[in-house]
């Protein structure tokens, strides 16, 4: 994308922007824009366009389709655009891997406290097998056995919850907010803007439920203010703004989207500081006590086995 919108903004067409990026990129997204330059040359741009739009999977190069569009139908700064978009998804890649080089010590001994100790009862088994076969042979051995798998289990499920980051409401509103400024630039109605990133995968369910429903963009407004959601919440405010006066608003719309952008940073910030000691609980309270439980199993087993 980088490379697409510098050549756009050095004159460069799109068809040539796009061929010349082609043979850097992989599969599937290689793929997908071959599919566009075959197509365009037999069906025109707005066509081919429209066709990629209908097939992609992917959130990101749907919107950079669906913004291809409108400019060929409407005009605008492309380049700019395209560049929004790159920074969106340089941002979304670069917190995902801070995030896992954050944990990454964290999980390599997760990991290993997991593993190690079914890896040790194997070992075990091969070497004396005197001790470990009366626990395969027991209901009690076999009963321990269970239990601390379903512990470590559990333990793996807290474990994923804990550190995982959850950003795509961020980034796809964020994007939203991008969109919609864009087409207000190129003198778009809002009907129009929001018809076009309705199915794009950015907004919810109920929300594209409402866009596709609304005759008007009066009705439109009034219906997304009823939605329970801070970020429509404000896109409504906002594109109300421009609607009821008159005014321009598509230097709001960027504004909220960086603001969005940018608390995401720093919220992101946060998950990486506290993860690490949040990872600690599944870790004391789940595969510590199940490693515990293995190692223990070969001497309870004996022990209530000598008792009788």
């Amino acid at each position: 994308m980088e490379s697409v919108s510098s050549n756009l903004t050095g004159g460069v067409s799109v068809i040539e922007s796009i061929s010349a990026c082609l043979d850097k990129l992989r599969a599937p997204l290689r793929n997908e824009l071959s599919l566009f330059l075959i197509l365009s040359r037999e069906h025109g741009n707005i066509k081919s366009i429209e066709h990629c739009i209908k097939k992609s999977k992917t959130i990101f190069l749907k919107i950079f389709w669906i913004t291809l569009l409108t400019h060929y139908k409407n005009g605008g700064a492309l380049a700019d655009n395209i560049k929004k978009l790159h920074r969106t998804l340089y941002l979304r890649i670069n917190i995902k891997q801070r995030i896992k080089a954050q944990l990454l010590h964290t999980k390599i001994q997760f990991i290993v406290g997991t593993a190690l100790p079914y890896f040790l009862f194997f070992i075990m088994n091969i070497l004396y097998p005197y001790l470990i076969q009366p626990v395969l042979h027991s209901g009690l051995g076999i009963g321990l056995l269970l239990s601390a798998f379903m512990v470590h289990g559990v333990g793996v499920y807290f474990f994923y919850i804990i550190t995982r980051f959850d950003m795509r409401n961020e980034l796809n509103y964020s994007l939203a907010f991008e969109y919609m400024a864009f087409s207000m630039k190129n003198g778009l109605s809002i009907m129009t803007g929001m018809n076009d990133i309705k199915d794009s995968g950015l907004l919810d369910t109920k929300t594209v439920e409402i866009i596709s429903a609304s005759k008007s963009t009066s009705e439109l407004l009034s219906n997304l203010a009823k939605i329970k959601n801070n970020y429509i919440e404000s896109l409504s405010l906002i594109l109300k703004r421009g609607y009821t006066l008159g005014i321009a608003i598509a230097d709001d719309l960027s504004s909220k989207a960086s603001d969005i952008t940018e608390k995401l940073e720093q919220r992101s910030l946060r998950f990486q500081q506290i993860a690490p000691s949040k990872a600690l609980i599944p870790l004391l309270l789940c595969i510590f006590p199940a490693t515990y439980i293995l190692i223990l199993t070969p001497i309870i087993v004996e022990v209530s086995q000598s008792s009788f």
